[in-house]
């Protein structure tokens, strides 16, 4: 009956969230934040879950309206969750579009890759040290791994960002940042997935690092979404143009590999994104319309995904886990924007696209962390449902928010002249004039 409820609830408030209400609030810049950022179901789940209750004062098991043991007996949901996300990745890889995008492009989106591992994994390491207290870095590895390498990339959305822009040169950067940040989220989930079975418990139930069983599992995931790419291809050609076709075919795509995925002790948002790659990558029936219907559903799925990750996070994330998020979220706002501002002056050719700008809005959409971050630690939870996974969650959640947020209000601050007039060019951004700037005005179109 929990497990009944558990799915029931979340469906619910799910669709609820993309109806005619919901819209409505999107009226309001704040609210567009809130509920496309999915912190608002966040929030819901938060209090919907078991670790939030207790904090205030209620501990009666009969009264949470999901118990602690429900939702992770309800893996399903769960997976189907991840495996779409992932799916809904691997299909933008489309062997077509890679093949146009520019040098620049890929030389931005390795440079950041480099980059973030060196600047977030050093500060991951300390962190993660300083908390868990371990003295061996096999012991937190796949949360140093987490911190690390999702780091990589951005959020995608720009249009908060673009109010009082050039039309002419932003269009430009505009989807420079929006390839990057795509590229930068599959660039994480390899990462990621590729250094998860590093390590592995050993017989006493101790991690330790086995470079041959993560070799082994590895090509086992490959050879998995070949297979199960093969087997959809097929099925979808069956499906035609009928959306309940659609639908089971795909349900059942995404539940497959995302359960196999994780009876094999690996991300299944890697393993499904290997599997979309696959699919619209392969020869024969055309995934157009496929692809279409998947992408319609998108922001219900990913309401429902925010509202697990509010139910499995754990609060309790102490100092340390506070000052982790803190410094992430501060250092992504410093960093990620000053050095995509340089790196274009290095890669990118004026005499086939024009200049672009050097002081644009639009660079500090870079600092907003990647949402494809909190798949990744909800896939962490559902591999290994620790009080200590489920408290990182809470971290990698923080830190999100604090991205998204920390922008505005500075530039809220700026606009009131409560910030010193320099702090637009640290992030290479036009000083106000008469009213904030556009970014504090902002929020996720």
């Amino acid at each position: 009956m929990d497990i009944f409820l558990a799915i029931l609830i979340v469906t619910v408030i799910a669709l609820i969230s993309t109806g005619k209400m919901a819209y409505r609030l999107r009226r309001s810049r704040l609210m567009v934040v809130l509920l496309s950022g999915g912190w608002l179901a966040i929030f819901a789940g938060m209090l919907l879950g078991p670790h939030v209750l207790p904090l205030l004062g209620v501990t009666d098991r009969q009264t949470m309206l999901v118990s602690p043991d429900a939702l992770l007996e309800s893996t399903p949901l769960l997976m189907m969750g991840l495996g779409w996300i992932g799916v809904m990745v691997g299909l933008q890889l489309r062997i077509e579009i890679v093949r146009k995008l520019s040098a620049e492009v890929w030389k931005l989106v390795a440079a950041d890759a480099l980059a973030t591992i060196i600047i977030f994994g050093t500060i991951a390491l300390i962190g993660l040290t300083l908390w868990t207290g371990a003295d061996t870095l096999s012991s937190f590895w796949r949360a140093l791994l987490l911190l690390g390498a999702g780091a990589c990339g951005w959020s995608m959305e720009t249009r908060s960002l673009r109010m009082g822009t050039s039309a002419d040169t932003d269009d430009r950067l505009d989807a420079l940042i929006r390839a990057g940040g795509a590229l930068g989220s599959i660039a994480a989930i390899t990462m990621f997935g590729l250094g998860f079975k590093l390590v592995s418990r050993t017989g006493d139930g101790e991690f330790a690092f086995n470079a041959f069983d993560a070799l082994a599992r590895g090509s086992l995931t490959i050879m998995l979404a070949v297979l199960v790419g093969i087997l959809g291809r097929y099925a979808i050609g069956l499906a035609g143009k009928d959306r309940g076709h659609q639908l089971v075919v795909f349900l059942g795509i995404v539940v497959f590999v995302a359960g196999i995925a994780t009876q094999l002790d690996l991300p299944p948002v890697f393993a499904s994104m290997l599997t979309g790659i696959v699919l619209v990558n392969l020869g024969g029936a055309s995934v157009t319309g496929f692809e279409k219907f998947i992408f319609k559903a998108e922001f219900t799925v990913a309401t429902m995904f925010a509202l697990l990750a509010g139910i499995l996070l754990d609060p309790r994330i102490g100092l340390h886990g506070l000052a982790i998020a803190v410094v992430i979220a501060c250092v992504r706002i410093v960093v990620k924007p000053n050095f995509l501002r340089w790196l274009i002056r290095r890669v990118h050719d004026d005499t086939k696209g024009g200049e672009l700008p050097a002081r644009s809005p639009l660079y500090l959409g870079t600092a907003r962390q990647s949402p494809i971050l909190l798949a990744l630690a909800v896939g962490m939870v559902l591999l290994e449902p620790s009080g200590f996974n489920q408290r990182l969650l809470a971290v990698v959640a923080l830190s999100g928010l604090l991205s998204e947020f920390l922008p505005i209000i500075a530039g809220y601050l700026q606009g009131q002249r409560k910030l010193p007039m320099a702090w637009p060019k640290l992030f290479g951004m036009s000083a106000p004039v008469d009213k904030p700037h556009a970014i504090a005005e902002g929020g996720r179109a």
